[in-house]
């Protein structure tokens, strides 16, 4: 292979990157306290009798006039539901209390139906007795144990959407020197390894993204070929990324890695019939080293993602 493509000018998102706000905001505010404990509560919810119906409740009534089918059981309601042959008895009984009898139309048929009991699944109360039945002492307790909680888990999504704004920007920002024959074989190879792949699990490569005429050999291949230039760029970026630090992916670095899984996986290699041997190829090679490359990309945007974040 000749020449090796490679950054001409990377993105400067130090200085040309605008995070937005809520993006940046990673520290637990009182909205998402709120969320947590209107949450725990209808964690906790119990049914209890109320006197007026509305969407959502649940209610028993019997029938006192209409077909013999339905005067003869109790009839369940639950307005907002919208089950079938009950829409309008649900949509007429909002509002009505206990005791009440109400005309409406029941499975296609004209029925009088009674209100005997409402029943409304109500959230418990935000006190303390709620914080011990999530096993704290207080409700001031529980707040705190969620913040602590919640916190890095909050503070970690916030840097991961920040880091991979940065990776798109840097993917699309940055100026390339694309080595022509560097993309070729890569794009190649890459195609190469998808069409067999693809073959292998009993997908056909050769379906066209329109019409109805199957592609040839040749062209479905060139189709996977051209799908993959975009991650060529990928590629070349991560590679660039990794060799600030002074990373290279090497053969050397391949065949440890190797070895460790062989010793890790010693087992299921016996149990398939493979060995070593059959883990030493090009496509293998060029998968981890891509895996390498992408795991310092991310290594990189996560840190540089920190200086976005809110104090």
């Amino acid at each position: 292979m000749g020449s090796t493509s490679t950054i001409k000018k990377l993105y400067d998102f130090s200085t040309q990157l605008d995070v937005p706000a809520e993006m940046r905001a990673w520290r637990v505010t009182e909205e998402d306290i709120s969320r947590y404990l209107i949450a725990v509560s209808g964690d906790h919810a119990s049914l209890k009798k109320v006197d007026a119906v509305a969407v959502g409740d649940t209610m028993k009534c019997s029938c006192v006039e209409g077909s013999e089918k339905y005067r003869s059981r109790t009839i369940l309601l639950y307005p907002g539901r919208k089950l079938v042959g009950a829409l309008s008895a649900e949509e007429a009984v909002v509002g009505l209390s206990e005791g009440t009898e109400f005309a409406t139309e029941l499975g296609g048929t004209l029925a009088t139906l009674r209100i005997n009991e409402i029943w409304r699944l109500t959230p418990m109360p935000v006190d303390d007795e709620l914080a011990k039945a999530e096993g704290a002492d207080t409700i001031q307790q529980l707040i705190e144990r969620y913040i602590a909680d919640y916190q890095p888990k909050k503070r970690l999504e916030c840097q991961k959407k920040i880091a991979a704004l940065i990776m798109r920007k840097l993917t699309s920002e940055s100026e390339y020197d694309i080595s022509t024959e560097e993309e070729i074989e890569w794009t190649t190879r890459r195609g190469k390894y998808i069409y067999n792949m693809m073959i292998a699990n009993g997908e056909d490569p050769h379906i066209p993204d329109e019409g109805f005429t199957l592609l040839s050999d040749e062209e479905a291949l060139a189709k996977l070929i051209e799908k993959n230039k975009p991650q060529f760029r990928r590629f070349v970026l991560e590679r660039y990324i990794a060799s600030l630090s002074g990373f290279h992916y090497t053969q050397e670095i391949f065949l440890r890695e190797v070895d460790e899984f062989c010793d890790q996986h010693s087992e299921e290699l016996k149990a398939t019939g493979k060995t070593k041997d059959d883990l030493i190829t090009d496509d293998s090679f060029s998968f981890s080293e891509e895996s390498a490359y992408s795991e310092r990309m991310r290594d990189y945007a996560m840190k540089a993602a920190e200086a976005f974040m809110e104090p």
